[in-house]
């Protein structure tokens, strides 16, 4: 699936209007697919398209303002942070000190954030 159909703003050979904003891990860019794709399925593309659009302003925001997400120290000591996107209950794990900010992974709800980092 190219991601680019869905309004992504970073990577290689994607729209370049945020590309400065912030960058996606393989990881993360891994897991955007699958919760598009996942959303494709089972409430259909526009909706997909409207998830994918507030997981991107979401990214924005983090880049716009890095500290605003959660420390958790009881899951790692790594310099990463939370956010969770309101209505979405995903949770974007971001390095804030990286240039561009780093999403690193993407969180759904029920999944184990602790597992991540073991």
């Amino acid at each position: 699936m190219k991601l680019e159909s869905w309004g992504a703003s970073t990577g290689p050979g994607l729209p370049s209007e945020d590309c400065q904003s912030y960058a996606l891990s393989q990881a993360a860019e891994a897991q955007l697919a699958e919760v598009i794709a996942y959303t494709a399925i089972l409430l259909g593309k526009p909706q997909a398209r409207r998830v994918a659009r507030k997981l991107f302003a979401a990214a924005r925001l983090l880049s716009a303002m890095p500290t605003i997400g959660h420390v958790r120290l009881d899951l790692t000591d790594l310099p990463v942070r939370f956010w969770t996107v309101p209505k979405l209950g995903i949770t974007l794990v971001y390095d804030p000190a990286a240039e561009p900010v780093l999403i690193v992974h993407l969180v759904g709800p029920g999944q184990d954030v602790a597992a991540l980092f073991e």
